[in-house]
């Protein structure tokens, strides 16, 4: 038998076993998600109307961005009081769509928008992956003079508000108010960490936490879970895809 047909030694294939279960625990994971996709792609809705529209304009996938519309309309059905608060707004394209879903439901919400609209910041040395994220330092920019052209396009400027500046300098000055929906997308671990330290106390019982990067960038992922740990906090992350995570509060 050639070397390289040979069957892995029983030590090795107790080792790899892990990584096949793991592998095949993900597929079943993701089994749901890729239904509610193909369900969308054969029945029309409100979703997938407004997807279309704004998906030229966000990095969300289909599964995100679902988890966001439903979000808001679940916030909205059980009357959780708060504003959508969003860190990581980029090109508004998800902005855009939790302000179309809000003005479907003839809400008198807002969607506050903070990013520095210059781009990414460079990462820390917090983050382990800094080799690999300081390379995207500048990528996912969106001109604000763009993106408040994008929400007056999709007739939603009323219903949104930008904050310019890093999260460090806006969010410590932000007066608060309630939060129904957080949406985190910021991918780094300083930038996760100081959204979560200013914003997690303002967000509504039952409101809604959604955390774009955890299983993209491991600064993101320290980031929540040292969070979490520091306050012994027992939320459940709810699986979306192998990048986002949703929390009830």
């Amino acid at each position: 038998m050639n070397a390289s047909n040979k069957m892995p030694t029983e030590s090795a294939a107790y080792a790899l076993y892990p990584l096949w279960k793991r592998m095949v625990r993900l597929r079943a994971r993701d089994l749901p998600r890729v239904a509610r996709k193909m369900r969308d792609l054969i029945v029309r809705d409100e979703f997938t109307n407004i997807y279309s529209s704004v998906q030229p304009y966000t990095m969300l996938n289909h599964s995100r961005a679902r988890a966001l519309y439903d979000g808001v309309r679940q916030m909205v059905a059980y009357d959780v009081p708060g504003d959508i608060v969003e860190c990581g707004t980029a090109r508004g394209g998800s902005a855009a769509l939790m302000a179309l879903t809000l003005k479907g439901l003839r809400q008198n919400r807002k969607v506050l928008a903070f990013d520095t609209f210059e781009g990414l910041p460079p990462p820390s040395f917090e983050d382990p992956d800094y080799e690999i994220a300081r390379h995207w330092t500048g990528q996912c920019r969106g001109d604000l003079d763009d993106v408040l052209a994008l929400f007056r396009k999709f007739g939603v400027a009323d219903f949104t508000e930008c904050i310019k500046g890093l999260f460090q300098e806006t969010l410590p000055e932000w007066k608060a108010r309630p939060i129904a929906l957080l949406h985190l997308d910021g991918d780094w671990y300083d930038s996760i960490r100081v959204c979560l330290a200013n914003l997690w106390d303002h967000v509504s019982p039952g409101g809604i936490v959604q955390i774009d990067d955890y299983g993209a960038w491991a600064g993101a992922r320290r980031a929540v879970d040292e969070f979490f740990s520091a306050r012994k906090l027992l939320a459940r992350l709810r699986y979306i895809d192998p990048t986002g995570r949703q929390i009830s509060k």
